[in-house]
């Protein structure tokens, strides 16, 4: 009976933790854009003003044909190289993490010469500078991308008949568009109703009153919008104690604080 006992515990041991949930898998975000070629029956010619964070007001831009129809992906890679050094460098990819983009479509666009300076970019191939290929080496835009969507927009219609009226009205339960934005409730009270590239969505993302905020996918990660980028999920800084924010983070990266959830992540 004694030498039966630790055999007896080592089973019920065995057993727990055999029952016991087990992290499932962080699922990959679509945050990459593969782009086609198309043809477009639309004979599109216009005017823009485009206006951003990065550059300013870039007024009078021709906008015409489409060039490209993009549709969100995940990308995996199998081998990467710098040949611009002899030998060629291996590239080992940095997890540079980004948003779901949405379907796209892609026009040509005309725009008067944008500055010209190098601008320091980082990507999951490396970080260096890049310029403007424009006279002087200025930034010369020659493309936007609009947010699409498969097939119409997703509405319902409903009728309302009186006696002496009929009124037509149209709806979309919870998340819907409000003006220019969108608002309403979402299936999870924790995500946010936002405007994403796809119309009305619930999940992580800028709300109707601009804050930044909702859910991700990967619970590992934390949806914020550090200073200079796009509200998104971003990962955690390991085991750091906001609002400390001491954790590791991959190469190139710092751990830093996201006061609005009181958490860290990695920028």
């Amino acid at each position: 009976m004694t030498r039966a006992r630790p055999i007896l515990l080592a089973i019920v041991a065995w057993a727990l933790l055999s029952l016991s949930p087990r992290t499932a898998p962080a699922q990959p975000i679509n945050d990459h854009l593969k782009c086609y070629k198309v043809k477009d029956p639309l004979r599109l010619s216009g005017v823009v003003d485009l206006n951003g964070p990065q550059y300013g007001l870039e007024p009078n831009c021709k906008i015409s044909r489409p060039l490209l129809f993009c549709v969100p992906v995940v990308k995996t890679v199998k081998s990467a190289f710098d040949t611009s050094t002899n030998p060629p460098t291996p590239i080992t990819p940095q997890p540079v993490p980004g948003p779901d983009p949405g379907d796209r479509i892609c026009y040509r666009i005309s725009c008067p010469p944008g500055p010209s300076i190098s601008q320091l970019v980082t990507d999951q191939f490396g970080t260096r500078g890049v310029t403007g290929i424009g006279k002087g080496f200025h930034f010369q835009a020659f493309m936007l991308c609009t947010p699409a969507v498969k097939g119409a927009f997703p509405t319902t219609s409903t009728t309302t008949t009186s006696t002496t009226t009929t009124t037509t009205t149209t709806t979309i339960a919870g998340c819907s568009p409000v003006g220019t934005a969108c608002a309403g409730p979402c299936p999870n009270p924790a995500d946010v109703c936002f405007l994403s590239s796809a119309g009305c969505a619930c999940g992580c993302g800028v709300d109707a009153s601009g804050v930044c905020g909702g859910t991700c996918p990967n619970p590992n990660d934390v949806c914020t919008q550090p200073s200079g980028a796009v509200c998104g999920c971003y990962p955690h800084c390991g085991p750091a104690q906001f609002p400390t924010c001491n954790g590791n983070c991959p190469p190139g990266f710092n751990c830093v604080q996201d006061a609005a959830n009181s958490t860290c992540f990695c920028q």
